[in-house]
C-alpha cells in the first residue's frame, strides 16, 4: 500500500522539478531527457503525478531559453494528445510557457 501512495513515478518528477528550480550546476541535455520522461508520465493520470509533471514541465522550460523550444514542443504535443490526462497536464503549461516567452 505504501508503495502506491509514494511510488516512483511521483518522487522521480517531484525531484526532476526541483532540480529545474533550484540545481544551477546540471546541463541542458539531462533535462531534455527528463522532458521525455515527462511526456511519457503524463497520461498516467492520477493526481500525485499529474501535478509534479505539470510543474516540472513549466519549471523546465523556464529554466533557460535554450530549454523553452523543447519544452513548448513537449506541451503542444501533451495538450493536442487524445488523453485527456496528457492534455489536463499540456494546456495549463503550454499557456504559461507562451506567457513568459512574450514578457
Amino acid at each position: 500500500m505504501a508503495r502506491e501512495l509514494c511510488g516512483c513515478a511521483e518522487s522521480t518528477n517531484v525531484l526532476l522539478w526541483s532540480l529545474a528550480l533550484h540545481d544551477r550546476t546540471t546541463n541542458d541535455v539531462r533535462f531534455v531527457h527528463g522532458l521525455g520522461l515527462i511526456e511519457r508520465k503524463a497520461g498516467d493520470g492520477r493526481h500525485l503525478v499529474d501535478k509534479p509533471v505539470g510543474m516540472a514541465l513549466r519549471a523546465i522550460g523556464k529554466r533557460r531559453a535554450s530549454l523553452t523550444g523543447a519544452a513548448v514542443s513537449v506541451a503542444e504535443r501533451l495538450a493536442a494528445s487524445k488523453d485527456p490526462a496528457g492534455r489536463r497536464i499540456g494546456r495549463p503549461a503550454l499557456n504559461e510557457l507562451r506567457r513568459s516567452t512574450q514578457a
